[in-house]
Formats: C-alpha cells, sequence, structure tokens
C-alpha cells in the first residue's frame, strides 16, 4: 500500500515538474512596447526624415516596438 502511495506521488511530482519545464523551453514572443510621439513637441522629430531615422534608432535601441503617432 504505501509503495502504490509512493508511486503515485512521484508520478505527480516528476509530471508537474516536466510541466514546469515545458513552459520554459517555450519560445514567447517578446511583450509589445509603445511609444507616443506627438507632432506637437518642441523637438519636432517628425519634421524630416533624418529626425524619424533618428526616432527609430532611439527606439530600437530602447527596445520599443510600436510608435503611435499623435496627429
Amino acid at each position: 500500500m504505501r509503495f502504490k502511495i509512493l508511486v503515485i506521488f512521484l508520478f505527480c511530482y516528476l509530471m508537474t515538474l516536466s510541466a514546469a519545464f515545458a513552459e520554459d523551453s517555450q519560445a514567447k514572443a517578446p511583450a509589445p512596447r509603445g511609444v507616443w510621439v506627438s507632432v506637437f513637441s518642441a523637438k519636432k522629430s517628425l519634421y524630416s526624415e533624418q529626425g524619424v531615422r533618428n526616432l527609430i534608432a532611439q527606439c530600437n535601441k530602447a527596445k520599443v516596438n510600436e510608435i503611435y503617432l499623435q496627429i
């Protein structure tokens, strides 16, 4: 009787342990990060092509993958 309980306990333990590692091994998509950019700012980053390229470069550096424009 004790042996059966021990086997059942070990089986349950190993199943939960394997499920925990299975979740960690899956590749998860990065969480979306966004930034709001206004055309009414003092820096005027959207008024030239170089300004837009600079904005995109800074967002890539900060791992921001979504840019929202307020126009």
